[in-house]
């Protein structure tokens, strides 16, 4: 096959730009480097820019790429001058060097401090171009001659593109001031320009430019769909673009250029996106999301569960995913992912209305057969069960929240839910509070007894022979002493006539025989009455304090132990309860403790030991530390300021402060820690004192709270720092002092 050479264009060999027309001339070594100068000085002549001339800024215009390009120079511009018109001209006139950026990173320009640098080197470039005034006299003629040229000229090529991608005039727009050069707008488009691949490449070319204009290109894909809107794309002429090529959604347009982009990323999710039939489904898949974005992907659910907290999702974006979609619970989200999900397995708080209604109790019976599993008792019959679970089980098993508003606190309300057979008396701490009482408790007391006789097989037995053969530890044997005591007295044959009203009367008789209550063995008696009480009363596992709390004397006297409470006590709950737990406090009776507790030497004493125990129990005191042991009045000095009268009020002391110590919470202190001075100052120094250097110290509020208020007005004229200055005369070396308010 012939082949036919096309003429090239005619050259003439003198003209130096006309050098690089020979295909084999080589720009390598000294002749070369020679040979571009001469080159890039006959463009320069031919472009009438000649040195003194023409200004930097008609030469950056003038020499382009695409002039080297036209002047088959295109080569040379990129072996030997980077693709940089401004080297190759100062190679060959170094007079024609002015400023230029430092070279930089791409990442330089991106984010919102590249926004910030672009802006700062735009104003710099025309600044050193002397064209800051024209630019705000006439910015539509600054505009016109500040082509992407210039910027290329002073190293703000990369930067022009990165950020307002490659527009000039978005680049002057964001640092001038006065307005004047209208925003960019799209062209009216011919027919058929949006359809097809290459309608497809408009589109994208076109989103560019509009997130360009803003300055925005720099930013991330998220940066930028937070800050765009369908409204934008309006603005700038690209409605007919979003019908065509988008169905009208903002998003899709941005999801174009950035393919990783999420519509919950938007400003605003696109319209329906959270409430249509599909918002399920998107919810899903945001949540799934969601986990990857914070690197939870195969964590352990509980890790999950915890982390993805309501602030989670409104950071990132889905707040209305999870208002719309998920009545504002991240449980419920997370349980639409993961359906096993359940929150008592990844202890967390259950979603407001978890526990509520017919759905509520169907939850805390799927929690109650999780817990028994949990124990091991999935096989075990309900009295079995009954007597592992208590109060501190539901608790430590993170149900406490069903334990109460389910079940209102209540064992057996819980396990009978489980377990319609279940009594009341098989449970572990025995039957609930005051079952036996009342009229309703001696029905209660007719179905257990009952209930014993069918456990011995004698239900159908003739009461009178029962009566012969039922003896009280029979009663004990099913849990039923405490009812046999409170409602029965004791008398088992008064429960069987309560039962059978056929049985003849017996003739009434004590039951307590004389004597009962005497001595060692009476003592000892009257323990374990009180301990079968507590049982009654299912506190039976209760710590000390708490029962303290809760039992007074009217708890034994209808116990039917009024009278060991008398004999042996003196009428003391406490003393009866102390018995049992030598550890208890008088001050643990709370409203309840005995009379005279706070009275006399012994009531100061009480009160000394009930202020330590309660810093003790507050953390703000070591254990078993001496009264004037230094670290620990320099700890209670530190403190001293939020130890109130509140404190000692929730801590069921303020009785205590206001007999022993006429309601002075510093009284109480100082008199536990004798070294102590108000607020641990003038003792000798800040350190000594537990204050921290150079720290302001009392104020006038600290006067009133400590009663001092008309004292501090009527001689000081409410001046903390006179009242300080006056009582210690040495105050002002106090680092801070001087600075208080006079």
């Amino acid at each position: 096959m012939r082949v036919i050479k096309l003429p090239g264009p005619k050259r003439n060999p003198k003209n130096p730009t006309d050098i690089a027309a020979e295909a084999d001339l080589s720009w390598s070594g000294s002749d070369g480097r020679e040979r571009a100068r001469q080159a890039v000085g006959g463009m320069l002549a031919e472009l009438g820019m000649d040195v003194g001339e023409a200004s930097t800024l008609q030469i950056a215009r003038a020499l382009t790429r695409e002039e080297f390009q036209a002047r088959r120079l295109g080569q040379m511009l990129r072996v030997l001058y980077h693709n940089s018109p401004y080297f190759a001209a100062i190679d060959a006139r170094p007079e024609l060097a002015s400023w230029r950026h430092e070279p930089v990173l791409d990442d330089y320009w991106r984010g919102l401090e590249g926004i910030e640098r672009a802006e700062a080197a735009t104003t710099r470039m025309l600044t050193e171009l002397e064209l800051t005034e024209l630019s705000k006299r006439q910015p539509l003629r600054s505009a016109a001659q500040i082509t992407s040229s210039v910027f290329e000229w002073c190293g703000l090529g990369r930067m022009l593109e990165i950020v307002y991608a490659g527009s000039p005039r978005a680049a002057l727009r964001a640092v001038l001031v006065t307005p004047g050069i209208p925003p960019w707008r799209h062209e009216r488009s011919p027919k058929g320009y949006w359809r097809g691949v290459e309608g497809l490449e408009h589109a994208q070319e076109a989103t560019r430019t509009l997130i360009g204009e803003y300055g925005w290109a720099g930013l991330s894909a998220e940066q930028v769909a937070a800050r765009v809107s369908r409204k934008m794309f309006l603005e700038h002429g690209l409605r007919g673009m979003l019908d065509a090529v988008y169905e009208r959604r903002g998003y899709d347009a941005l999801a174009d250029i950035y393919p990783g982009l999420q519509p919950w990323q938007m400003s605003t999710a696109p319209h329906g996106y959270w409430t249509g039939p599909e918002r399920r489904a998107h919810g899903r898949t945001a949540t799934r999301w969601l986990i990857r974005r914070m690197g939870l992907r195969g964590s352990p659910l509980a890790d999950i569960a915890r982390r993805l907290g309501t602030e989670i999702f409104e950071a990132n974006g889905l707040s209305g995913m999870l208002s719309c979609v998920y009545d504002n619970s991240p449980y419920a989200a997370l349980e639409d992912v993961f359906p096993e999900l359940r929150p008592w397995l990844v202890d967390i708080p259950a979603p407001a209305g978890y526990w509520v209604g017919e759905e509520g109790r169907r939850h805390a019976r799927e929690a109650m057969r999780w817990m028994i599993g949990e124990l091991g008792l999935q096989r075990a019959s309900p009295a079995e069960v009954a007597s592992s679970v208590d109060q501190a089980l539901f608790i430590r098993m993170g149900l406490r929240g069903m334990f109460g508003i389910v079940y209102g606190s209540s064992p057996y309300a819980a396990l009978s839910d489980l377990f319609p057979t279940l009594r009341p008396w098989q449970m572990r701490g025995n039957t609930p509070m005051r079952y036996w009482q009342g009229e309703a408790g001696r029905e209660h007391a007719r179905e257990a007894t009952r209930w014993m006789l069918e456990q011995y097989g004698l239900e159908n037995e003739d009461p009178t022979e029962l009566a012969s053969v039922i003896e009280e530890d029979m009663f004990t044997r099913q849990g039923l002493y405490g009812m046999l005591s409170i409602v029965y007295n004791g008398s088992c044959y008064a429960a069987l006539s309560d039962l059978f009203p056929a049985l003849p009367p017996r003739k009434p008789r004590t039951y307590i025989p004389r004597g009962h209550w005497h001595g060692d063995q009476g003592r000892e008696r009257a323990r374990e009455a009180t301990r079968q009480m507590l049982a009654s009363l299912g506190l039976a596992n209760a710590e000390p304090a708490d029962i303290a709390a809760v039992v007074d004397k009217k708890a034994f006297i209808e116990a039917g132990l009024g009278s060991p409470l008398h004999s042996i006590y003196g009428t003391s709950a406490y003393s009866a309860l102390a018995d049992l737990f030598p550890e208890l406090r008088p001050w643990q009776m709370g409203a309840h403790a005995p009379q005279g507790c706070w009275q006399g030497e012994e009531g100061r004493r009480n009160g000394r030991e009930a202020t330590r125990h309660m810093l003790t129990q507050l953390g703000l005191l070591g254990q078993g530390q001496g009264d004037t042991e230094p670290a620990d009045i320099a700890r209670v000095a530190r403190v001293a300021r939020v130890v109130d009268a509140d404190v000692f009020e929730r801590a069921g002391l303020g009785t205590m402060l206001r007999e022993v110590y006429a309601g002075s919470p510093y009284e109480a202190l100082k008199a536990t820690f004798p070294g102590l001075l108000p607020l641990g100052l003038g003792q000798g120094s800040e350190e000594g004192a537990g204050l921290a250097p150079g720290a302001p110290h009392l104020t006038a509020a600290d006067f009133v709270r400590l009663g001092l208020r008309g004292m501090l007005g009527c001689v000081y004229g409410d001046s903390a720092r006179r009242a300080l200055a006056d009582a210690l005369p040495n105050i002002s070396d106090i680092p801070g002092i001087l600075e208080m308010p006079v």
